[in-house]
This record gives C-alpha cells, structure tokens and sequence, in this order.
C-alpha cells in the first residue's frame, strides 16, 4: 500500500496516521478535514499531505475517523469520487457494514473499532467486513491499523459488544485510577505520590496478567489472604455489587452504540 487518505485529523484519527507513518515512512497519508487549523497541525507534526480529490481518488485506502452522526453525510460527498478497487474503513461507532455499504456504490466498506491507546502504540482494534470482501481490503486495513497496537477480526455481530469493552473500557480503566488516587489522598498521601503509585499498580497488574496462563480470577485470589486487607477491599466492593456494576455500565454502551447505527 502506497497512500491513504485520512478523513478526520481529531486525536483517534492523528494517532492512527502517527503509528502508520512511524512504521513506514514511505507511505502517503493525506488529510481532509472541515477545520483547517487541525489539517495544519497535522501537515507540521506528522509529515502528512493536505488532501484534495486527487488524493482521494489514488489513495488504496479511505479512512474516514469523523463521529458517528457525520458520517453518511461525509460518505454522501465521497461516494462519486471513489473506485471500485478502493476500500473505505470507517472507525465510527455503531454504524454497520450493511449502512456503510448501501452509502458507497462501487468502494467496500470495512468497519473497526480502535481505542485510545493507540496514541502509545498500546491500542487494541477490532476489524469486521462483510463475508464476499476480497482479502485486499481486509490486508489494507490491518497494514495500516497494526502499528497503533493490537489487531482482531471478529464477525460484525460482535462489534458493537467490543465497542463497550475496549472502545469505552480506557475510560473505565482512567475512572478506576481516579477513584483510587482520591481515595489515596484521603488517607493523606500526596497527590503526585498517590498517581505515580496508582499508575504503576495499574500498568504492572496488566502486564503481568498479560504475560501470565492463569486467569484475572486465580491472580486474584494469590493476592488475597484470607482475613487480610486485600479480603476487606474486595468484600466491600463485592457489597456495593461492583461486578454487576461494571456489567449494567457495558451494557450501556452497547446499547448506545447500537443506537448511534
């Protein structure tokens, strides 16, 4: 793959073009976007084009990084522009491949589902196209999303289910931090010790369940001694229903991404 257009220059679609062009500098990455100030940005600090219907048409692949509620307006003006050997990879959640489809008459359409730590190369992108789509779209996509971070294809039916996992799941992950750093600073720990520590535990237990073959569960449980402080924690947050809590929030957000499509 050679160039690609980036519809979209906000911070999902600037992370994803800053691990592309670190990964090949070779390749062509132009923008558009209706705010001009962010296509500057991106020109001066990413080494990117301003993209123009001569990008669009020569580029292999489209990815269009604009919110839900714009897209079909977006792919209403890009549709009589594109070729029917190009692909079309949308990033907006809820919008599936059969309305993505019926919006492009001859470009195929991939949909996906990043998060943000793609901005650090840590991300974790989900990737769904439509069962007769030729491996060329599906290879283009992966080559230029598997720089940011972690890659999985699954069957469109279960995006809208990962979107509620890894797509909302930093914030969660961002919201547990900042009720562990508050609930630090009550206990009179400074807030810069209390983040550094926070961060650490949280970084260090996904790492070492990442390189680990034993489940969260039986991790868990080498950390709690019977009758300890870790048993005292976990016994409150299993009274407040903790882990039905986290599933009515994921809930939620499937729900909603379901209604954004």
């Amino acid at each position: 793959m050679k160039q690609v257009v980036v519809i979209g220059a906000g911070a999902m679609g600037s992370a994803l073009i800053a691990a592309a062009k670190q990964a090949d500098q070779d390749l062509k990455i132009s923008v558009i976007d209706k705010d001009q100030s962010k296509v500057a940005t991106a020109i001066s600090e990413l080494d990117v084009f301003a993209g123009d219907d001569i990008a669009i048409a020569a580029a292999e692949l489209i990815v269009l990084a604009v919110k839900p509620q714009n897209l079909m307006e977006v792919l209403a003006e890009l549709d009589s522009k594109l070729s029917q050997d190009q692909t079309v990879l949308s990033i907006a959640a809820g919008i599936n491949l059969t309305k993505l489809s019926q919006g492009l008459s001859k470009a195929t359409a991939v949909r996906c589902m990043p998060n943000t730590p793609a901005l650090v190369g840590k991300g974790f992108t989900t990737i769904s196209v439509l069962p007769d789509t030729a491996q060329v779209h599906l290879d283009r996509t992966i080559s230029f999303l598997q720089p940011a971070g972690t890659t999985m294809v699954i069957p469109e039916a279960l995006q809208d289910s990962f979107t509620a996992i890894h797509g909302s799941g930093p914030a969660y992950v961002f919201l547990l931090i900042e009720a562990l750093v508050a609930a630090a600073q009550e206990q009179g720990i400074s807030a810069a010790d209390a983040t550094a520590a926070v961060i650490q535990t949280v970084a260090g237990a996904a790492e070492l369940i990442a390189k680990s073959a034993e489940p969260a569960s039986v991790l868990r449980e080498r950390v709690t001694s019977p009758g300890g402080t870790t048993q005292a924690a976990l016994a409150v947050l299993t009274a407040g229903g903790f882990t039905q809590l986290v599933a009515a929030a994921v809930a939620a957000a499937k729900q909603r991404a379901a209604e954004l499509g």
